[in-house]
């Protein structure tokens, strides 16, 4: 039960406000149990359990009952998923804590809570079966190719064009602000999952170009060049350093295609020695430009380059000819050029790996 503190800071028509809003958000689908408002530190409170695993402005739930950690009210949302079961919502403007409001019963699916970063869940109806079946409630996907860093690229790139700059900022900022909260070093050298959900569970990701540290942090480069970002630029070249001094075996690399390939790989690389000038860089493109070229393979697949392919989750793996450009030839022949000529490769802008609004 949630304990009042003394001498609150906030009046009951404030608190009243706050409570409509996040009752509000909810849909007055489930009926508020006990409420409070109260004074002090969030760390502090009787009623709000440690913040261990919630993000600096990202919202988690720990424990049991499950807690939601909100920071900051504002028109803002943020879709989240509760699981059916008893849930605390704990409220706080700043480091004040606001008001908490236990829940009970039947949780709708469709919950929402105001905060201080934006994110953006997959639903369960357009993921792969196999994927249905063990997120039945979907995930927040992180990868370029699928998920929020996407979002945050083309949010960057609306910003740069003046159409509602308050407003496409602010979004652009609660997104990032969620993205950088997901990053976690503890017990892997890699910080990025491929897709979290609010259950905790989550799927490792290899430092590639869909998926995991590597292009995300090609994302992220882009936009901290762009807008000074001081601290977004470090958690990129931590997370670019890192991926440089991975043995081998953690891209797990099988052909040659841009998307989880050595191209694209190679090309990451490449285009960040280009941005930033650092000779390790170039040292890694041309590794992995060697390494595209030893799976080369005369007389087969198309121009020597097939596209490996596994038809079930855990199956065996198959080679396909495959002429595409995320996955096939038209992709590897692309990032081959890029590495020995002066054009600049401006088709990778498809990619998210360059911009023409910057």
């Amino acid at each position: 039960m949630a304990r009042s503190l003394a001498h609150p800071p906030f009046g009951v028509r404030e608190a009243d406000a706050v409570r409509r809003c996040v009752i509000g958000v909810t849909g007055g689908e489930v009926p508020p149990g006990e409420e409070c408002v109260a004074c002090g530190r969030v760390g502090q409170a009787p009623h709000v359990v440690e913040r261990k695993g919630v993000g600096p402005c990202g919202v988690g739930h720990l424990g049991q009952p499950r807690v939601v950690i909100v920071r900051v009210i504002h028109r803002g949302t943020i879709r989240i998923e509760l699981l059916r079961q008893p849930v605390q919502l704990v409220v706080s403007v700043g480091d004040q804590l606001v008001l908490t409001v236990c829940f009970s019963g039947q949780v709708p699916h469709r919950v929402v809570a105001v905060g201080s970063s934006t994110t953006w869940r997959t639903r369960p109806e357009i993921l792969r079966y196999s994927d249905r079946t063990e997120y039945p409630s979907g995930y927040y996907n992180l990868g370029v190719a699928h998920g929020v860093p996407g979002i945050v690229h083309f949010l960057y790139q609306v910003t740069k064009t003046g159409i509602e700059p308050s407003k496409t900022s602010s979004l652009l900022n609660r997104t990032l602000a969620w993205l950088v909260s997901q990053a976690d070093s503890s017990g892997s050298p890699l910080r990025f999952k491929a897709w979290v959900t609010t259950e905790g569970k989550s799927r490792n990701a290899r430092p590639v170009w869909c998926y995991g540290d590597l292009g995300i942090a090609a994302v992220l480069l882009q936009i901290a060049e762009g807008s000074s970002n001081t601290s977004v630029n470090g958690l990129a070249c931590r997370m670019l350093d890192t991926c440089l001094e991975l043995p081998i075996e953690y891209y797990h690399v099988e052909d040659a295609g841009l998307c989880h390939g050595a191209t694209g790989v190679a090309h990451i690389y490449n285009r960040t020695y280009q941005v930033r000038g650092d000779p390790r860089y170039r040292e890694a493109a041309l590794d992995w430009y060697g390494r595209a070229l030893a799976m080369f393979k005369r007389g087969t697949g198309v121009g020597g380059y097939s596209k490996c392919v596994m038809p079930e989750p855990n199956g065996t793996s198959v080679w396909e000819p495959w002429p595409g450009f995320l996955d096939g030839s038209i992709g590897v022949a692309l990032a081959l050029l890029a590495a020995v000529t002066p054009v600049e490769p401006r088709w990778d802008r498809a990619l998210l790996l360059s911009s023409p609004l910057v």
